[in-house]
């Protein structure tokens, strides 16, 4: 008799648009969390929206770069996989690096049409 413990038993696979979504929250949160440093270390020059506005667009770059490393991931994924070498933990990293990208792209969208400058 063969018995199979639950952990034995593969995990379902994740659903992307949940993880969209969880990726999209905590970039908002990643926003919110470094406009809010930035005032707080602009508040000691009396210029709070200048380094509020720097930190979310440094951010953003390194998102920016965070991207390009999960795109060559999923490439190199894309080739490993009909060797079954694939793996399921960087379909959500690639997902979740593609919201932060939407988001931090939102805000330079935002940024653009609002005419601030931040440099």
């Amino acid at each position: 008799m063969i018995t199979t413990l639950e952990s034995d038993v593969a995990a379902p696979p994740p659903n992307i648009w949940q993880t969209a979504w969880k990726g999209g929250k905590y970039a908002a949160w990643f926003v919110l969390l470094g406009a809010a440093a930035g005032a707080l270390y602009g508040v000691l020059g009396c210029y709070v929206l200048g380094p509020a506005l720097f930190v979310v667009a440094f951010c953003g770059v390194l998102a920016l770069l965070n991207a390009g490393v999960a795109l060559g991931a999923l490439l190199l994924h894309l080739l490993l996989l009909p060797f079954g070498r694939g793996q399921r933990g960087l379909v959500q990293y690639v997902v979740m690096s593609s919201s932060f990208l939407v988001v931090y792209l939102l805000f330079f969208a935002l940024l653009k049409l609002s005419g601030w400058q931040v440099f």
